[in-house]
């Protein structure tokens, strides 16, 4: 199976709203976890494949924007290994409610 990477970016500074809001679009119940990096965050279990993954944007220690580039986005979704490439960015992109914009699509 191929490797490949999404990032989705919203407004919405709401995580757990926003992880909530995943959960009822890709049918996957997804897990609250804390980390040192990235503080409390959303994530589905099992792993790969289609590992889907709900977080801020701020490092919890200094607040600065994990992705500068994309310091604008509040909350990220990023999908591992997606089995559904397609499939995943037309639930997330047409979804007025979680309103995500595809911020990188690293294909292999």
């Amino acid at each position: 199976m191929d490797k490949n990477y999404l990032l989705y970016g919203t407004l919405s500074d709401d995580v757990r709203g926003v992880a909530q809001r995943v959960e009822k679009l890709i049918g996957k119940p997804l897990q609250e976890r804390d980390s040192i990096h990235w503080g409390d965050y959303f994530m589905t279990a099992g792993g790969k494949p289609d590992e889907v993954s709900v977080y801020a944007n701020e490092d919890p220690e200094d607040h600065e924007p994990h992705f500068e580039e994309y310091a604008e986005y509040r909350t990220l979704i990023s999908i591992y290994d997606s089995t559904m490439i397609d499939e995943h960015d037309r639930i997330l992109t047409s979804d007025p409610e979680l309103s995500a914009e595809l911020l990188i699509r690293d294909i292999h």
